[in-house]
């Protein structure tokens, strides 16, 4: 029972993640998955965050708003959803309208990257004063360093951004003094550390070469985006307190959540 155990759980963890494949080359586009189903274990705890969500709050990648009911309306002013997948606007007017956002929350279409970000926020006149602008391909910030937001939000949506240091430096522009970053994201197998796994980052390049990233929307397996967004605010201005957990990293699919608060001094 034991060895049948152990054969299921290597199943799961290694060669499960690799039915995404065909499932991706076959399948259209634009699909939405439940992000509620994976909040067990450890991330057990991520509806209550998700509900702390308030003033001015920016998500990216709702795809058709399977988070929407952990937010409380009451405490948000503004929210905006930066979804690229047109196909998906119908089903997330109706999640936002459904918990009561209504005319407070706006479809971004648009992408994370800042190429994309950017002009979309700066249509929406959010970016009026604030000294972000684009530079080449990543953002810079004027001297008043106010940012935008109140509550950042991605939830598996990083790994699929061209940029991500791009990316990164300018969601910490976009967010205003202890404002808060909240992350689900999928990362890159910790295998060299005892909690990590060896077959697990060899099925991430083995998944990579054989056309992972290709075939599911642009989605990276080699990214350590906790550690990242750390050294961005290091170089920044700062975090005034991280929170950082992990689940099993015994797997192609390692997930960790993040909550990062930024300094509520200018850097």
């Amino acid at each position: 029972m034991k060895l049948k155990l152990k054969l299921i759980e290597w199943w799961q963890n290694y060669v499960g993640p690799g039915v995404f494949l065909p499932i991706a080359i076959y399948s259209p586009p634009a699909q939405s998955s439940d992000t509620s189903s994976q909040l067990n274990g450890v991330f057990a705890n991520l509806p209550s965050v998700f509900a702390t969500a308030e003033g001015t709050v920016l998500e990216l990648g709702p795809g058709s708003g399977s988070l929407m009911k952990y937010f409380h309306p009451a405490s948000i002013r503004a929210m905006y959803g930066a979804e690229p997948t047109i196909e998906l606007h119908a089903a997330l007017k109706q999640s936002a309208d459904a918990v009561g956002l209504g005319d407070r929350y706006t479809i971004l279409p648009c992408g994370g990257d800042p190429e994309s970000l950017v002009p979309a926020l700066a249509r929406e006149g959010l970016l009026d004063g604030k000294g972000i602008r684009l530079v080449g391909e990543a953002s810079r910030q004027g001297q008043d360093g106010d940012g935008v937001f109140d509550t950042i939000i991605c939830v598996r949506t990083l790994c699929s951004v061209r940029d991500l240091p791009a990316t990164l430096d300018t969601l910490y522009d976009l967010l205003r003094p202890s404002g808060r970053f909240v992350i689900f994201e999928h990362v890159i197998n910790p295998w060299t550390t005892g909690s990590g796994s060896v077959v697990g980052r060899a099925c991430q390049l083995i998944y990579t070469m054989l056309g992972w990233t290709f075939f599911v929307g642009d989605c990276r397996l080699g990214r350590d985006t906790a550690n990242m967004l750390r050294e961005v605010g290091e170089k920044r201005g700062g975090w005034e307190k991280i929170e950082v957990r992990s689940g099993t990293q015994r797997t192609v699919l390692p997930f960790v959540f993040g909550v990062f608060v930024k300094s509520a001094q200018r850097g």
